[in-house]
């Protein structure tokens, strides 16, 4: 079947190598290669491809992803187009043991086992595949053989990790894209959907944090441990800067400073564990899962150095759910329209 395709019979046989060794990654998991894991789990059915044109849908999620997180799997499958689906797990200390959790998650929601493929592109040999060292992978950015088959790919998953991975294994020194980028953007340009969870999805901005804790980041001298740091992200969202995990680690402080160290980008988008930002190619933002998408807006913002620290004023911050929408051309909200206006409402009848 691949006899003319070194690349796509490379990437079979690293999936049957992953799936051989699935008994030990991933013990709890069902066969990978199944569409049911057991008789009252069946998998969905995938709605029709997607034939829009233009650019495809960003699905952006905030990591701790659940696989019974339906409708943030059903909105990157839903938008994807006709073709092959790519793992990506560049950033993962563990590539096989995340990608195959992720193919697993992709199956459970619908996704046929013959077309998802995992990308061989990846920096840290998992120490879990002992016949397979993943670390191999990381000259496969510049392969043309990998290039082509992105071009004709129908969406791309970037799995979590370390955020600066991805951008290592994706660009030149010269900062100018690697083949396989750019022919994900290519594809993407073309309408294949983008997800990117965690790591995956803090390399969507133009800048990306690194590293960073709110207290240091807010008023700590600038040498402080934890102090937050930026490098050049993909810039596959180019509306504002993202940070992930967001509640759950206490994030508003460094998205806050991080806004206020930069002046490039006038919106930050903290994202919380299981919940994705879906963004369409005119910029509407949907929130899907269930936790929040907090949207922080310095247009009218005072921010200023006092001492090592900062002082932040009048800094726009909305909170969102699912359902609620967010536009970036007007920075307006949409509620979502099951939700009813507060006005009036201020007080309940009843002791709460």
């Amino acid at each position: 079947m691949f006899a003319d395709d070194p690349i796509r019979r490379t990437a079979a046989l690293v999936v049957l190598a992953l799936f051989s060794l699935t008994a030990c990654v991933t013990p709890p998991a069902p066969a990978p290669t199944a569409t049911r894991s057991t008789p009252d789990e069946i998998a969905p059915t995938l709605n029709p491809p997607s034939n829009l044109e233009g650019p495809g849908k960003l699905v952006i999620i905030g990591g701790g992803l659940r696989q019974s997180q339906d409708d943030i799997y059903r909105a990157f499958l839903d938008a994807r187009r006709e073709g092959d689906l790519f793992v990506i797990p560049a950033a993962s200390a563990e590539p096989a043991k995340t990608a195959v959790r992720t193919r697993n998650g992709l199956l459970r929601h619908g996704a046929q086992p013959d077309m998802v493929w995992i990308a061989p592109l990846a920096l840290v040999d998992d120490e879990s595949t002992v016949d397979l060292d993943e670390s191999a992978w990381a000259i496969n950015g510049t392969d043309a053989l990998l290039a082509k088959q992105f071009d004709d790919a129908c969406v791309f998953w970037f799995t979590g990790g370390d955020q600066s991975r991805i951008t290592a294994l994706l660009t030149l020194q010269s900062g100018n894209d690697t083949p396989v980028l750019a022919a994900i953007r290519r594809a993407h340009a073309a309408g294949a959907p983008i997800a990117g969870s965690s790591a995956g999805a803090a390399m969507m901005s133009p800048t990306m944090i690194t590293k960073g804790k709110s207290l240091p980041a807010l008023h700590g001298p600038d040498d402080a441990d934890g102090q937050i740091a930026f490098a050049d992200g993909l810039g596959f969202f180019p509306h504002g800067l993202i940070d992930q995990h967001f509640s759950e680690r206490a994030r508003l402080g460094r998205l806050a400073a991080a806004l206020a160290r930069t002046d490039t980008l006038s919106r930050g988008f903290g994202i919380d564990e299981n919940t994705g930002l879906v963004v369409d190619a005119s910029g509407l933002m949907t929130v899907v899962g269930s936790g929040y998408v907090t949207v922080l807006q310095k247009d009218n913002a005072a921010m200023a150095r006092s001492g090592d620290g900062w002082i932040i004023r009048d800094l726009g911050v909305s909170l969102l759910s699912a359902g609620d929408a967010f536009r970036a051309e007007t920075g307006s909200i949409q509620p979502a329209p099951y939700k009813s206006p507060t006005i009036g409402r201020e007080y309940s009848k009843t002791a709460l």
